[in-house]
């Protein structure tokens, strides 16, 4: 680069996908060049001592972290699962959502059966159940999440090999036939209103989503959250068949299973906003800005006007995600790939020496790569390069 040019850096075109090392199938636009891109002007060196401050400074934040009308102090546990499971806003539990699907799904189930039923089938003693029942069934759902055993038969087991491993309570609650119907019928959502695969609109979620939707309104109204937030993946795992599955090989703890992006804060780990990833084919909302960008805006639109600030890695930081972040009174500070679109270019470049560091500007955006074990580049509209 010319002399003239020392303090002057330019947008980098980008030709790298925006697909983590661990998110495979995770196509994106973000790094493409597009038709009528605005340039957003130079990149201007900045220096990094302590002398320079940020010609823009973040504005306070504006809401106290607490949750909101919680139970009170003397509250049981039971409280406290009827708080984030009860949609006071919109009317609706989960419990009842549960009960009045399962009922539904078991009528469906034995009214549509053609064959006369096995002389031992469960399903003749199927009896609808009710809220009280639904309670203390997903509570010994929990339980077994707690108590590992190996099959579901063998909490029932009083005898053999498993005698010392007995657990009393799920015999108390409920025979083990009972327990069996009621799972063999756990449903959500009405099985009538899916869209088909394929057709405008399919949602591969549509066993869950009221459940999703009820969660997900609670979490955001029952808790004010604090400044500092993140978004990031999660995988929930499972081996079964279904389309919602996803192969993660970067991942120790479940490398199959359904795969979820989390806005939580971060000084807690307190969830607020849960996305269900559907797939690739299943996205009907084109990601222009790329499936990372996608994600944290719509995962941080509840939180718009509060000035957050949101802490990402380089799966989901791009300058665009920024900017547009930042018309929105939220901060960003989060690791980024020196190839995404709109970087400095000298950066693709650069080498920086263990403990050195290099700083460009660009608006309220402040680009910095460290040189540490191995480079480290960073995007912020939050805090400046000291």
């Amino acid at each position: 680069m010319s002399q003239q040019n020392d303090d002057i850096d330019y947008n980098e075109d980008g030709d790298e996908s925006d697909i983590s090392e661990n998110e495979s199938g995770m196509e994106t636009d973000e790094d493409m060049d597009e038709p009528g891109d605005i340039s957003h002007g130079p990149w201007i060196c900045v220096p990094t001592d302590e002398t320079y401050v940020m010609p823009v400074i973040p504005n306070d934040f504006v809401q106290a972290p607490a949750p909101q009308n919680r139970p009170a102090v003397t509250a049981r546990p039971i409280d406290y699962f009827d708080y984030f499971t009860v949609d006071n806003e919109n009317d609706t539990n989960v419990i009842d959502i549960l009960v009045s699907e399962t009922n539904r799904y078991a009528t469906q189930t034995i009214q549509s059966n053609q064959q006369p039923l096995p002389t031992f089938s469960r399903m003749h003693h199927w009896i609808p159940t009710d809220r009280t029942e639904m309670r203390a069934f997903v509570g010994l759902m929990m339980t077994m999440g707690m108590i590992k055993k190996p099959t579901i038969e063998s909490y029932w087991n009083k005898s053999g090999d498993t005698y010392l491993y007995h657990s009393p309570s799920f015999s108390q609650i409920f025979s083990r036939n009972r327990f069996q119907n009621i799972l063999r019928f756990l449903h959500c959502n009405d099985n009538r209103t899916a869209i088909p695969r394929g057709s405008p609109g399919y949602d591969p979620g549509h066993k869950i989503r009221p459940i999703f939707d009820i969660l997900n309104n609670t979490f955001h109204t029952k808790y004010n959250l604090a400044r500092d937030l993140t978004v990031d993946e999660s995988m929930v795992g499972f081996k079964g068949r279904h389309n919602l599955v996803q192969y993660m090989p970067g991942k120790k703890s479940h490398r199959w299973g359904a795969k979820l992006f989390v806005l939580a804060e971060s000084d807690t780990g307190y969830t607020s906003q849960v996305m269900l990833y559907s797939g690739k084919q299943a996205r009907v909302r084109r990601a222009v800005h790329g499936l990372g960008y996608t994600v944290v805006t719509d995962l941080s639109s509840k939180h718009r006007g509060k000035n957050h600030h949101l802490v990402l890695d380089n799966a989901f930081t791009s300058p665009t995600l920024c900017r547009d972040l930042y018309t929105h009174n939220i901060y960003n500070t989060g690791t980024v790939r020196v190839h995404r679109k709109g970087m400095p270019r000298s950066f693709k470049t650069t080498r920086v020496a263990k403990g050195e560091r290099v700083a460009r500007q660009q608006g309220p955006i402040m680009a910095m790569k460290y040189g540490d074990r191995k480079e480290v580049t960073f995007l912020s509209t939050f805090e400046g390069p000291r």
